[in-house]
């Protein structure tokens, strides 16, 4: 095989439903990447928007654009669809509405060079509006800590535009297309433990935005789907990461019906997790939501708000970049 039409070393699967400024935001980012052996696959899942026009202003990118057939089936449905239509050895996720720093790409190859990991994974920055970024995962995961209960115990989130997976493992693992909600945790816990090895890479390689509140595919209550997943043989969670779990993801579902049975399910399963995440529950069933994360970022924004301000630039740099370049799609 010649070097021009060898298999990129990444397939970046981007599911997309309507938001094509926040797509050609995040395609910016790609373009942006310091190392280009790569391809894009967005994989449409029946936007109203003209998603044809958005990808189209980037003819530079070895970029596939490609239709969800059979009906909106939703992001996991998407990200398996790239994933059976990848050529790279490794599959980068990125959602639409995130973005990817300069050199991610750049720094996961050569961590890839050096020791071959069957799965990569970095913190990301949460972006809500202002200049005070939030560290999402703190911490990486312990050499022998169970990946379920990092999640669900510790309180810690590692999320899709941060997972790097080799393709046949993505393949095989599958993201869980009945679900609405914890579709991250789902699939990166079952995915580790098809893996031989996870390299958790210590700095932020990519920024997720969470300043629209209806920018993400699965963005509604979704209580009974994650009932049903908690419930069946293939949940993933130990059973501290389950009680863990109630406490603080179910009950979020919960409380939208029922404040009371919501704080109810959060004293019952207190005893699995640090005290901090239990008050860190209540406080988030009890305040409205725009509250919640409006403090989460100002405690975050205390610890970090210096140390990220070249971050912060580029993300309004890159914001101006993607404004400048759908103006003139912006009746389609």
């Amino acid at each position: 095989m010649t070097a021009e039409h060898s298999p990129p070393l990444f397939s970046i699967v981007i599911p997309v439903k309507n938001r094509s400024g926040l797509l050609i935001r995040a395609l910016i980012s790609l373009r942006n990447q310091t190392f280009q052996n790569f391809e894009v696959i967005v994989i449409d899942d029946h936007s109203d928007e003209n998603i044809v026009s958005a990808t189209s202003l980037f003819g530079d990118i070895n970029l596939r654009l490609v239709r969800q057939v059979d009906g909106k089936k939703g992001a996991c449905a998407a990200r398996n669809l790239g994933g059976l239509l990848a050529r790279g050895n490794y599959i980068a996720y990125l959602d639409s509405d995130d973005i990817f720093l300069p050199g991610k790409l750049a720094t996961i190859a050569a961590a890839i060079s050096e020791s071959q990991p069957d799965m990569l994974a970095s913190p990301l920055l949460v972006y809500r509006g202002d200049d005070r970024l939030q560290l999402r995962p703190s911490r990486a995961p312990g050499v022998d800590e169970d990946i379920s209960e990092f999640y669900f115990v510790h309180d810690e989130r590692i999320q899709s535009s941060s997972i790097v997976v080799r393709r046949e493992i993505a393949i095989q693992t599958g993201w869980n297309e009945a679900l609405r909600k914890v579709q991250d945790p789902d699939f990166f816990i079952r995915a580790r433990r098809a893996s031989q090895s996870l390299l958790f890479i210590a700095h932020p390689l990519a920024i997720l935005f969470d300043d629209q509140a209806d920018a993400r595919i699965s963005s509604t209550s979704a209580e009974d789907s994650i009932r049903a997943w908690l419930d069946s043989p293939a949940c993933p969670l130990s059973a501290r990461a389950r009680s863990g779990f109630k406490l603080y993801a179910l009950s979020h579902e919960v409380a939208k019906r029922s404040r009371v049975k919501a704080i109810a399910m959060t004293i019952q399963n207190a005893g699995s997790v640090h005290p901090k995440v239990v008050v860190k529950s209540v406080y988030r069933t009890l305040a409205p939501e725009w509250l919640f994360k409006k403090t989460a970022q100002a405690v975050a924004g205390r610890r970090n708000s210096a140390s990220f301000q070249q971050t912060y630039e580029y993300i309004q740099a890159l914001t101006q970049q993607s404004m400048t370049a759908r103006e003139p799609h912006r009746c389609l």
